[in-house]
């Protein structure tokens, strides 16, 4: 009698553990990449790249910011950098993300008075490889010595790049030379206009 009573708990358990291997383990295996994230989502350089692919293929843009274009059932947003994380730190009215410039080319906007030092702060211009175009000073128009917004303006002439587009770094003046100090804005610009095909405009 007890051992067919062990018999029937053997039993019993292994059924427990078949049922287990069947059913039970997929509750306990880590969520794949396609649970609970997207990982088609873009990157914001690359869904800026994707944006101006749709500009070129003569899609017309929203007025939203940023702006966001539409081609083949498919929304990219446009690349504005780090401008809405900043925006309560320095803004630049010109060039604006995905503008065009020339050199010489003048920089105008505001910041708060802690990112200058002595009336100004660093201006620096890459190419899309990171190398280095040219640079100037934004110099304020007003009493810097302040936590409030003040104008600025800077004009500098840069080397002929050889990308088509680059970044425009608006960098907070750190006499301190402490890394946990620096700051800037990141502003993504253009040297050549976007080419439109007019085939893929209908």
């Amino acid at each position: 009698m007890k051992k067919l009573l062990l018999v029937i708990i053997l039993l019993i358990i292994v059924a427990a553990a078949v049922w287990a291997a069947i059913f039970g383990l997929k509750y306990l295996k880590p969520a794949s990449p396609s649970q609970g994230q997207d990982q088609s989502q873009l990157g914001q350089e690359q869904e800026g790249i994707e944006f101006d692919k749709c500009l070129a293929a003569g899609k017309t843009p929203t007025a939203s910011y940023p702006r966001k274009c539409t081609v083949d059932g498919k929304t990219y947003a446009e690349n504005i950098g780090n401008a809405v994380a900043k925006k309560d730190l320095v803004q630049a009215t010109q060039p604006t993300p995905g503008s065009v410039i020339t050199s010489p080319t003048t920089v105008m906007g505001q910041a708060r008075g802690t990112w200058f030092f002595e009336g100004q702060f660093p201006v620096v211009l890459l190419d899309s490889n990171n190398n280095e175009l040219g640079r100037g000073a934004a110099k304020a128009f007003a009493d810097w010595t302040t936590t409030n917004f003040v104008p600025f303006e800077a004009s500098f002439e840069f080397s002929i790049p050889s990308t088509e587009t680059g970044t425009l770094l608006l960098k907070k003046d750190n006499p301190s030379g402490d890394p946990a100090k620096d700051d800037q804005l990141e502003i993504p610009i253009r040297f050549v206009p976007i080419k439109i095909n007019p085939t893929s405009s209908k």
